[in-house]
């Protein structure tokens, strides 16, 4: 079976399955899926993680747990704008730039280390800066010779193999 057809098998199954989610249809897309949120999870209890300060994500639907989580724990975020365009084609969103806390960040009734400076009070919580549209307002552009050293890569797939003849 070639890529072409694996990733139809897997869209076909995620749609059929009601694995799938927003944004639909699932197809020609690294697709959003139910787990998205237990994958995030599983990463979040790795020493690579653990060990990371700067992270690469992707815009990507399924990789907005990881993003929140990334900022929630303090990690700096290199997002890729849409089709890398841009001459400054990375987004950083730093976590000491989100003053307002989030109620899955301290349980609701805390404030960040930043919302009691008069200058960040209007600054986006996490959950705002995550989002494809609050990545593109909130985020800095960067040239790719100005990323610093990325501790880790969060990549989509719509399929993978443990094989490694695979290509």
């Amino acid at each position: 079976m070639d890529k072409q057809a694996v990733r139809e098998a897997v869209w076909d199954a995620f749609d059929e399955g009601d694995q799938a989610r927003f944004p639909f249809p699932p197809h020609d897309r690294i697709p959003n899926f139910a787990g998205a949120d237990a994958a995030c999870e599983r990463l979040t209890a790795t020493p690579e993680w653990a060990a990371a300060r700067t992270l690469k994500c992707n815009p990507d639907a399924p990789q907005l747990p990881v993003r929140r989580a990334a900022l929630r724990a303090g990690k700096t975020l290199y997002v890729a704008q849409p089709r890398l365009r841009d001459p400054d084609p990375f987004l950083r969103i730093d976590p000491d730039d989100l003053a307002v806390a989030d109620a899955a960040s301290d349980g609701g009734g805390g404030e960040s280390a930043a919302e009691s400076d008069d200058a960040t009070v209007d600054a986006p919580t996490v959950d705002d800066a995550t989002t494809v549209s609050g990545i593109s307002t909130h985020g800095t552009p960067v040239a790719p010779e100005a990323v610093p050293r990325v501790d880790l890569v969060v990549s989509g797939s719509v399929g993978v193999t443990t094989d490694p003849e695979t290509t």
